[in-house]
């Protein structure tokens, strides 16, 4: 096949995009599969693509047009809130990381739905010795202005441990002090280390993705490290081993334990990792594959 990978991305040039990454590791799933990918960001959707005979659209904040010449499947991995029936009904197929959402999708729509989660990349996503120098670690972006906070910080702030944990994302400069915001942006082949170098990552989903019951790529990566991570309630996260809390109570109680029983962190993230060991891109593309 000759797959054409369409994704939100306004350019290739553009950092801090994790659809970018998402797609390239898509893409070389298929070529060691033995297909032709090629990734293209928005500035390119528009190119002359006739040689590929399936397009496979990758949801992010824009909506894409099918063209008639391709076998169209659509993948929706993030911003379920904007997608609608009349945008999903012009693919072929749609491929959906979640299953409620998947489940309502079905309701409204006549094309075949299939569930398909999210995955980590084991070429650069995978266990390696590692220097601990945090307790508590963010990995993100605020998504907010001046005063306000992402809930996973939020709630942190409202614990004993308000002022032992760190962040690396842009956004944070005033919101926090300084001494706890130890670098902006991370390229994602320094992701593996960064995570590494903590006893504990805070995992948290946008407020969309949370509702919609969509588990993120970094609970992937997270878990496949073979790092410990506390997330906030999401479905399914429960299947996958990872220590889930719903109130600022049960972070702090949660944070508590972990930091101070190192065997039963460690084993809560053997388990994570050995239920998280087969959600690669391989494993995706092979699922695409298997349904087309």
């Amino acid at each position: 096949m000759n797959i054409v990978i369409k994704i939100c991305s306004p350019t290739r040039e553009e950092i801090g995009w994790g659809d970018t990454c998402f797609a390239d590791s898509l893409a070389a799933a298929f070529k060691k599969l033995g297909h032709r990918a090629e990734v293209r960001c928005y500035d390119r959707w528009n190119d002359d693509d006739n040689a590929f005979d399936t397009c496979i659209f990758i949801t992010g904040l824009l909506q894409y047009q099918p063209r008639p010449y391709h076998q169209n499947l659509l993948w929706c991995i993030s911003h379920p809130e904007i997608r609608t029936p009349r945008e999903l009904s012009a693919f072929d197929r749609v491929f959906i990381a979640s299953e409620a959402f998947a489940d309502t999708v079905r309701k409204d729509i006549l094309v075949p739905v299939h569930v398909l989660q999210q995955a980590y990349d084991p070429t650069y996503i995978y266990p390696r010795e590692r220097r601990i120098e945090h307790e508590i670690l963010f990995v993100g972006n605020n998504y907010y202005h001046h005063f306000k906070y992402r809930k996973i910080i939020e709630d942190i702030l409202q614990t004993c441990f308000a002022k032992r944990f760190k962040v690396i994302g842009s956004g944070w400069d005033d919101v926090l002090p300084k001494n706890q915001v130890i670098a902006g942006f991370v390229s994602s082949d320094r992701l593996p280390e960064v995570y590494g170098s903590a006893k504990i990552n805070l995992n948290d989903h946008h407020a969309a993705m949370l509702k919609y019951g969509f588990i993120n790529n970094r609970t992937y990566d997270l878990a496949a490290l073979g790092c410990l991570q506390i997330s906030d309630a999401i479905a399914g996260l429960d299947k996958l081993g990872v220590p889930v809390y719903h109130t600022p109570e049960e972070l702090e109680n949660l944070l508590y334990v972990f930091l101070n029983d190192s065997f039963h962190a460690g084993r809560t993230a053997k388990i994570s990792q050995m239920l998280c060991k087969e959600a690669t891109f391989e494993k995706r593309a092979l699922e695409i594959l298997e349904k087309l």
